[in-house]
């Protein structure tokens, strides 16, 4: 029998190096991180997190906040509310400012955050 390990942990503005895991675990496409890795992500908040049979931490829910970080200037923060905190979703959310920011560096044009169809509340 397998028992799933549980925690609940905090981040403090720490920065996530978006891996190949996090691209199988979260998101399907990675081409606007990838186009986008200038721009730094930091995330603030509390977190439910299983330990999956591979043993790597598995994000389910969060509640808190993403800062957009570019030449070390804040584009601003992304709210994630409580009574929106599954984890999937909110990388949905990412996903689509991220295609943003792609879209912005394509035609040359300075980033600017924009969370029009990443926020939560509008799904």
């Amino acid at each position: 029998m397998h028992y799933m390990t549980v925690y609940d942990i905090t981040f403090k503005g720490d920065i996530w190096d978006i891996e190949i895991t996090d691209y199988e675990n979260y998101f399907i496409d990675i081409t606007p991180f990838q186009d986008c890795s200038d721009i730094h992500l930091y995330q603030t908040g509390q977190a439910h997190v299983i330990v999956n049979k591979y043993n790597e931490l598995i994000i389910e829910e969060f509640v808190g906040y993403f800062e957009f970080v570019y030449k070390e200037q804040s584009l601003g923060i992304w709210e994630i509310p409580e009574e929106y905190n599954i984890f999937r979703q909110a990388c949905l959310g990412l996903a689509n400012i991220y295609k943003y920011f792609r879209k912005q560096k394509l035609n040359n044009k300075p980033y600017k955050l924009i969370t029009t169809g990443a926020d939560l509340a509008d799904w």
